[in-house]
């Protein structure tokens, strides 16, 4: 009888956490990704903001199918490239939220 009562609870927290472990590690390739092309911008004084943009998703290792949007603002002092997705839960209804728009952000002298 108690393991039909909490069953539905501790599956509810295991997809839970599994949820929030999946973002985290979205986020954390998402803002390699960025600090990676911020380096590589730093190095090739050349790049402009497509090759910069490009370089962003080409650093998103093991994500197939997460395209986020990628905005670099350049200047003759400063390079700032900000990178954001939104990432949808795979169980919609178990989570209160909707989608969450994850971040990531580097400025970089030039």
């Amino acid at each position: 009888m108690e393991f039909a009562l909490l069953l539905p609870v501790m599956l509810a927290f295991l997809l839970g956490i599994i949820e929030f472990g999946r973002a985290i590690w979205i986020r954390q390739t998402l803002q390699y990704a960025v600090e990676s092309a911020s380096r590589t911008a730093m190095v090739d004084s050349t790049m402009n903001s497509s090759a910069i943009s490009s370089a962003v998703t080409a650093n998103l290792l093991g994500l197939q199918g997460v395209a986020p949007v990628v905005v670099v603002v350049t200047s003759s002092t400063q390079v700032s490239i900000t990178a954001s997705y939104d990432f949808t839960f795979l169980v919609p209804n178990l989570l209160p939220f909707g989608p969450i728009t994850l971040t990531a952000q580097s400025k970089l002298p030039r």
